[in-house]
Order: structure tokens, then C-alpha cells, then sequence
């Protein structure tokens, strides 16, 4: 399996979030339009979220600059934005997931960090 490089992840992270975020747009009325689908429309948000966070790590990472919570916290901002436009119902499931989608990151990075050093 091929590893990429940071600034080839950063801008494959940043041209999924923003075909997710025009796939949210378009289908925004779709995705308020019953109650399951506004749950899917959060999880889409989570999605948006943990790529943008990973397109702002990645490039910040070819700076040299470690990824930290206020860069976490402006990611979730523009998720729940996002989220805001589609139903108010998506900003609560789009928070929620992402708190387990960024559980999962950190704790998946650091297992696959510790197994790499082995």
C-alpha cells in the first residue's frame, strides 16, 4: 500500500470536503424532508468535518505545525454551519458524530502509530 505524502492528502482531503459540501447543498431539501434523513445529513456533516480537519492537519503538518484543538473547534464550526443550513436536527447528530468519528481518528492514528514502531 502506497503512503502519500502530506500535501498530496491535503489536497485530496480538501477536493472530497468540498464535493460533500455541494453534495449537502443539493440535496439539502431531500435530507430535511424526514426524520432518518436528517440524521443521515448529520453524519454527512461528520463526514465534512473530519475531512476538512484532515486537509488543515495536513497542511499544516508540511509547515511544520503540530494539529491542535482550536483547529478541531473551526472545523466543527464549519460542519455545524453546514449542518445549520440543511435542518436543526442535523447540527445536534453532526456534533454528535463527530465527536465518535474524532474519537476514532485519534485513538485509530496513535494504535496505527505504535503498531508502524514495532
Amino acid at each position: 500500500m502506497a503512503v502519500l505524502s502530506p500535501k498530496s492528502t491535503g489536497l485530496l482531503s480538501t477536493a472530497i470536503a468540498v464535493v460533500l459540501l455541494s453534495v449537502i447543498q443539493l440535496l439539502s431539501p431531500i435530507l430535511a424532508s424526514s426524520e432518518k434523513l436528517t440524521i443521515v445529513g448529520g453524519f454527512l456533516c461528520a463526514l465534512l468535518f473530519l475531512f476538512i480537519l484532515f486537509a488543515i492537519g495536513n497542511f499544516e503538518n508540511l509547515v511544520g505545525l503540530p494539529t491542535r484543538w482550536p483547529e478541531v473547534a473551526m472545523s466543527l464550526l464549519i460542519a455545524t454551519i453546514v449542518a445549520s443550513t440543511v435542518h436543526r436536527v442535523c447540527v445536534t447528530t453532526c456534533v454528535l458524530f463527530s465527536a465518535g468519528l474524532l474519537a476514532y481518528a485519534h485513538f485509530g492514528m496513535r494504535h496505527q502509530r505504535t503498531n508502524r514502531v514495532r
